[in-house]
């Protein structure tokens, strides 16, 4: 029988939503103008703090543009994103499961995820550039199994990604569950298109 006992799941389009993609773009596309295109990987691949990103471009594009991109982040992360209406089949399962996020993010993530109230009810948050490693990468996940000091056979993880969440965390050991909104796999078995499947699913799961 696989007891499930921890569920993680992806934050991007599988948690949260931006309302504008446009706008995040816009942020990204900023940065790297001022800072070089290969910034943009650096953000989600090394560890630094928002204090720290900030004292550097500072240093390299003054303080007028400092403050220009201050403002457009913390617009970012305070109106420009919701979580999916199905979100709320996610709040009853903090009664039965250790619940976790697994997110290839930079550091403006952890900012949003400040002015995020749900995030109180995740037991961890697991962010790229906090551990210097991405999904699909079995280092991240073998990270999330130590947090919970859970077997992977024992965790399933839930996001959108095929490569980075499907496939990730079925090589990492894991169970694993494509979120498929737009029905886009109907050849995987292990997907669902809607958080209101997700009860469901655990239910058969557990009883195999």
């Amino acid at each position: 029988m696989t007891k499930i006992k921890a569920i993680t799941f992806d934050l991007w389009n599988t948690l949260l939503r931006n309302k504008s993609n446009v706008f995040h773009d816009n942020i990204l596309n900023y940065i790297t103008s001022n800072l070089g295109k290969n910034f943009e990987q650096t953000m989600y691949s090394q560890y630094q703090t928002i204090d720290d990103f900030y004292n550097y471009f500072k240093q390299v594009c003054g303080h007028t543009k400092l403050k220009h991109l201050q403002a457009m982040i913390k617009k970012h992360c305070t109106k420009n994103f919701t979580e999916f209406s199905d979100f709320q089949y996610v709040l009853p399962l903090m009664k039965k499961y250790k619940l976790g996020i697994i997110s290839n993010s930079s550091f403006i993530t952890e900012e949003c995820l400040k002015h995020w109230g749900y995030t109180k009810i995740f037991d961890f948050v697991i962010l790229s550039y906090k551990y210097e490693t991405s999904k699909p990468d079995k280092k991240i996940y073998t990270i999330c199994s130590n947090k919970l000091s859970i077997k992977p056979s024992n965790i399933l993880h839930i996001g959108d990604s095929y490569t980075s969440d499907f496939l990730g965390a079925k090589n990492s050991g894991f169970n694993a569950l494509l979120l498929d909104r737009k029905n886009m796999h109907k050849e995987i078995k292990e997907r669902i298109t809607s958080f209101k499947q997700l009860e469901n699913y655990l239910e058969k799961k557990n009883k195999e």
